[in-house]
């Protein structure tokens, strides 16, 4: 075995580690700082108003079902 080879052989050995070691700290950060529930929550007095568009032109085989959506939505001010 030349030198080259050793030392392809090494780097590919220390790129793997690397790789694997990248690997479970992204497992390790998804479960710490993902996974958490939220406790600090807005109280909806607090929230921003949104507005709501809807394109009405065109033909939409759906339109009333599409239009009943926005008055089934669960947000305080829009």
């Amino acid at each position: 075995m030349t030198l080259l080879e050793l030392g392809l052989v090494i780097f590919g050995f220390i790129l793997f580690l690397v790789l694997w070691l990248m690997h479970i700290m992204s497992i390790i950060y998804v479960r710490l700082h993902l996974n958490r529930k939220m406790t600090d929550k807005q109280s909806y007095s607090k929230l921003v108003g949104v507005s709501l568009l809807k394109p009405l032109k065109g033909v939409d085989p759906n339109l009333v079902s599409n239009l009943e959506t926005f008055f089934e939505l669960d947000y305080p001010k829009f």
